[in-house]
């Protein structure tokens, strides 16, 4: 597979750094403005949009990035990466090789690991797979993510649900709420 960008794998990897909370329920819609899609989802209440982000492991630039979510280790990030091959089921076997090898170098260079993955997934319908991957804050805390990779022509989504222990279940229940209510038109 050819790509004009590499995704930010591992995500989970990332610890995220964030300047500023804004608004909190539903993650309104936003047009990309390179690949011309609307991108939106529903957030559980309660929840808060970051609108900057900085990432401790990322490999590639992505089109565009929603982060929301309790606090800084309590995301869901959420990117997009224009591709320079269409994805369908017939080469999605090919593209899952090539992400898996990255996922594992990226773990293994921060320090983290692969608990499970990547097993089929969807995100808002969209084919892909998903990955659950621990890790550590930039304090060193433990942490641990659900990675989703999603694919519609020659768009790549990327979703990392980023929680620690104490607020696993919180982050989870909204992972499954963003993973149902996701739509790119």
């Amino acid at each position: 597979m050819h790509r004009s960008r590499v995704p930010v794998v591992v995500g989970s990897i990332a610890a995220i750094a964030v300047v500023a909370a804004v608004a909190g329920g539903i993650a309104v819609a936003r047009r990309s403005p390179t690949t011309g899609r609307d991108v939106s989802f529903a957030t559980p209440s309660g929840w808060h949009e970051f609108p900057q982000a900085s990432f401790r492991a990322q490999e590639g630039a992505p089109v565009t990035v929603r982060t929301v979510g309790l606090d800084t280790n309590n995301i869901v990030v959420i990117q997009s990466y224009l591709l320079t091959t269409k994805v369908d089921p017939a080469n999605l076997e090919p593209i899952r090789t090539q992400v898996d090898s990255l996922m594992h170098r990226l773990t293994s260079e921060s320090g983290g690991s692969i608990l499970s993955g990547p097993v089929p997934a969807t995100l808002g319908g969209l084919p892909g797979f998903r990955y659950q991957v621990s890790s550590f804050d930039p304090s060193g805390n433990p942490v641990e993510s659900r990675v989703v990779f999603a694919f519609l022509d020659q768009t790549e989504y990327f979703m990392n649900c980023q929680h620690t222990l104490a607020h696993a279940a919180e982050i989870e229940a909204g992972c499954d709420q963003i993973s149902q209510s996701f739509r790119a038109a």
